[in-house]
């Protein structure tokens, strides 16, 4: 993990919240947040950690996780470009998941009494991430509603479209397309609530269906 200067200003990812600031609000982030620059598999932050802020995706790729029984590594979410991390521990003392790389990543942290500072002062602000918070719920009560409906190839399938639709297709012009990330399969198993077998017996059979 390295620290990098990465002016809000000169941001390209159109996708974050940030960018719903003024420029004198954007001046005053920049003045107070960091910018870390991660490698594949480095935790961002910890379960149980103390909560001193929220973490903003610049670039990269995230997995968002718990561990349950036997130090059972359960992802209850992914995340991208533009998308935020940290924020269902914001307003507690500890963070209830943890989060790491899927990828090499470029993720901005604020601190909460900033974030705080900006919750008070902009509307527009607090409006959008009240509509994330939202839309993400949303999300989540619809994928434990399918999958205790599912059946465990239905929720590889289920799970490997939650990765398209996060991180999008390496290359349309390749056929067959792939996802633009590297799912291990204990990832895919962690993500569809299923076990690493039954990942392996599903991508055999879907690849033979030329699915």
């Amino acid at each position: 993990m390295n620290i990098i200067n990465a002016p809000c200003e000169t941001c390209e990812s159109k996708n974050c919240f940030i960018q719903k600031l003024s420029q004198e609000q954007l001046a005053r982030v920049d003045s107070q947040k960091q910018t870390f620059s991660f490698f594949r598999n480095q935790n961002i932050f910890w379960e149980n950690a103390a909560v001193n802020g929220v973490y903003f995706i610049k670039t990269g790729k995230v997995k968002v996780f718990s561990m349950g029984i036997n130090e059972r590594e359960k992802i209850v979410r992914l995340a991208g470009d533009g998308h935020i991390i940290g924020h269902r521990g914001y307003g507690a003392e500890k963070y209830p998941v943890s989060a790491a790389t899927l990828d090499k990543s470029l993720v901005c942290f604020i601190d909460n009494a900033t974030l705080h500072e900006l919750f008070m002062n902009n509307p527009v602000f607090s409006y959008s991430m009240m509509m994330f918070y939202s839309q993400e719920l949303r999300k989540s009560e619809q994928r434990a509603k399918y999958n205790s409906q599912m059946s465990s190839r239905e929720r590889i399938i289920s799970g490997l479209l939650y990765a398209k639709e996060t991180f999008g297709y390496s290359d349309t012009e390749v056929f067959p397309p792939t996802i633009n990330v590297f799912l291990s399969r204990a990832e895919i198993a962690s993500i569809s609530d299923t076990t690493k077998e039954e990942v392996s017996r599903s991508l055999t059979a879907l690849e033979r269906d030329n699915l």
